[in-house]
């Protein structure tokens, strides 16, 4: 039997907390519009109605991809979920490709750094059938062993290309030094663990990750709740385990200098430094900082490195939150004689955050991140997706207006709170180019991913 819990919007929010012996037994509770509910599998459930629109969307997210790949086999699970698409309940990969198209289902499946994930958009009538199609990818896949070395010729095409992209190269190269493993693994795989793996082994990280125990469903769209949760059930009865557990924390390696050689004409510039984890306060503090300094035309880095001075073709920062920690990466694509001032004004402007944002700024900023959010959020794609990533973090969905309330919380005083506690004086940088940037300068290589010592 369900329990349903309702909490009034207009009333002072607050965390419910559900007892854990409760976990697999039907546990439901209200959040807003979004419902959420725990199946006796441990498949979480969270549907939210839309019903001003005319269709729906689904992400389905079960935690794998690199982050839980084994020691050995770092890239297998991407060639998993990749043959895991290829044929299920009996069918081939054309057919199953053709009920999709046959129901008007728009649909993507593939492997991310925590997680695989299967996702679609379609008209109510086709939820169903959609959900039914990827009930059978993820608890009957054919896994024909056929299938996998064309899975694995286009991976190693994949990773053998990368240093043909200068900027995606020195990417690759920053995250591999800067985070701790398994947070380092690279999102293309490891060249010498794809080459070695074989149809057993996509068996194996099937059965061992593939489980509906801390997988969650989301869906959005014009939908009955109660009718959709009963397809669920019905669809999933089967599904049975428990799959991986994701590691939460990584260590940043702060205050580092690298220099990855190369013949390239240009340089790349990645730095990074410690900010901000989504379950932070200074959160949402972040995000408008960030767009202070990288949003669009207005944004300092791209006023004063390339317009004003013209040192780079490219700059621009980002704010990556995670559950347990959370970092600033910016970029800047530039020559070898403008590189070092490139790095100097780039790094000047990150740090003279602190007690220097305008009002104007201010308010452009969070109107700008106030816009990006609560539009993304109107459409049951990007709901559905926001919806899943919120439950992932913190195991709650959060309305529309209570993220708006969060991003017009932030003002001046918040924003010298947050660059008090992530100072990017503890930035580490990581150069790509002809000649190192930087004294004291450790040379990498991507080593084990592409095929180096």
């Amino acid at each position: 039997m369900s329990v349903l819990f309702s909490v009034d919007r207009k009333r002072p929010r607050r965390q419910l907390s559900l007892p854990s012996s409760s976990r697999h037994h039907n546990v439901r509770y209200r959040m807003s519009k979004a419902i959420i509910e725990t199946l006796a599998n441990g498949l979480t459930v969270i549907v939210e109605p839309m019903l001003h629109l005319r269709s729906v969307a689904y992400d389905l997210s079960i935690p794998g991809g690199e982050l839980l790949d084994l020691e050995g086999e770092v890239g297998g699970g991407s060639l998993t979920q990749e043959l895991v698409t290829r044929g299920a309940a009996g069918i081939g990969a054309f057919e199953l490709s053709n009920r999709f198209d046959e129901a008007g289902i728009s649909h993507g499946e593939g492997a991310g750094f925590d997680r695989v994930s299967f996702t679609g958009a379609c008209l109510p009538t086709s939820l169903r059938t959609g959900l039914g199609l990827v009930a059978d990818m993820v608890m009957r896949p054919t896994l024909d062993e056929a299938e996998v070395a064309s899975i694995k010729a286009v991976m190693v095409q994949d990773i053998t290309s990368i240093p043909d992209s200068p900027s995606r190269h020195a990417s690759l190269a920053f995250e591999q030094e800067y985070f701790s493993a398994p947070f380092n693994r690279p999102s293309c795989g490891r060249l010498a663990d794809i080459e070695a793996f074989t149809g057993g082994g996509a068996r194996a990280t099937w059965e061992r990750l593939y489980r509906p125990d801390g997988a969650c469903l989301s869906i959005a769209g014009n939908i009955n709740p109660s009718e959709v949760i009963s397809d669920i059930k019905q669809l999933f009865a089967d599904w049975r385990g428990t799959g991986g557990v994701l590691p939460r924390n990584a260590e940043l390696q702060s205050g580092k200098a690298f220099f990855v050689p190369s013949p390239s004409e240009q340089v790349q510039i990645v730095l990074g430094y410690p900010s901000a984890p989504f379950l932070s306060e200074h959160y949402y503090a972040a995000r408008v900082v960030n767009v202070v300094l990288s949003g669009g035309m207005f944004g300092r880095l791209f006023v004063e490195v390339r317009e004003k001075r013209g040192l780079c073709y490219s700059v621009h920062s980002s704010h990556i939150g995670q559950r347990e920690f959370g970092y600033v990466r910016a970029y800047a694509g530039t020559t070898p004689d403008r590189a070092k001032t490139t790095l100097e004004v780039m790094t000047a402007e990150l740090g003279r955050v602190e007690g220097t944002v305008s009002a104007e700024e201010l308010e452009r900023a969070k109107g700008n991140l106030r816009a990006s959010l609560v539009m993304g959020l109107e459409s049951p794609i990007s709901r559905a997706s926001a919806n899943l990533s919120e439950w992932w973090m913190k195991r709650r969905v959060r309305s529309i207006e209570e993220i708006e309330a969060a991003v017009d919380c932030v003002d001046e005083g918040a924003i010298d709170r947050y660059v008090a506690t992530f100072s990017p004086a503890a930035a580490s940088v990581l150069t790509l180019g002809p000649e190192p940037l930087l004294p004291d300068s450790a040379e990498v290589t991507l080593r084990a991913m592409l095929g180096a010592a």
